[in-house]
């Protein structure tokens, strides 16, 4: 695949380039429970007030967007019928490392998704997760700057060895029921 050749020829910035679109693209078959892609478009606080729909992953209008490359906004219920809404941020990165600018985040992102949905802060469980390829896992480490911030931070890894692996980073993402299955597009 194009990232693997890339990395494997040194060029790293078009490894990441095509990591992230290959991550895109498994979100994009939507697995359950997904219902749809919002693909984002105008000027960055523009696209952010696009999110505005709960199990539809958002993509960024900007492709350097601050400190994360996708996000999905989930609800759901507890047994005592109590309403649990979490906002996954997404981060693909090639890096052993990645900056996270907190206060850029809550300014840019996280505020105005919590204005458009009319929601309180408090009412939402925030959480980061930093998605990379399998050989960089080992030694990628969560940015200093989340620590504090009260939101869950975590690291998943996708094995780019073949495209027959690539989906199974599903498997491992605790808000995509086992087994995983996609939504139908025929």
């Amino acid at each position: 695949n194009a990232y693997t050749h890339a990395k494997n020829t040194g060029l790293s910035s078009a490894a990441g380039c095509h990591f992230e679109e290959l991550i895109h693209r498994l979100f994009y078959k939507c697995p359950r429970p997904i219902d749809g892609v919002i693909q984002s478009t105008g000027p960055g606080a523009e696209g952010v007030k696009q999110l505005k729909k709960y199990r539809f992953y958002w993509v960024p209008s900007v492709p350097n967007f601050a400190n994360i490359d996708a996000a999905l906004l989930l609800m759901d219920y507890t047994d005592d019928g109590e309403e649990v809404i979490t906002l996954w941020c997404f981060q693909y990165t090639v890096s052993k490392d990645h900056p996270f600018n907190a206060k850029t985040f809550r300014s840019k992102f996280l505020r105005p998704v919590l204005q458009t949905l009319q929601l309180n802060v408090d009412m939402v469980a925030v959480k980061i997760l930093f998605i990379v390829p399998s050989d960089v896992i080992i030694e990628f480490r969560i940015p200093t700057e989340l620590l504090g911030t009260g939101w869950a931070t975590r690291i998943e890894f996708v094995d780019c060895n073949g495209v027959d692996t690539l989906q199974s980073v599903f498997e491992r993402l605790d808000f995509i029921p086992a087994p995983v299955q996609f939504k139908s597009t025929g």
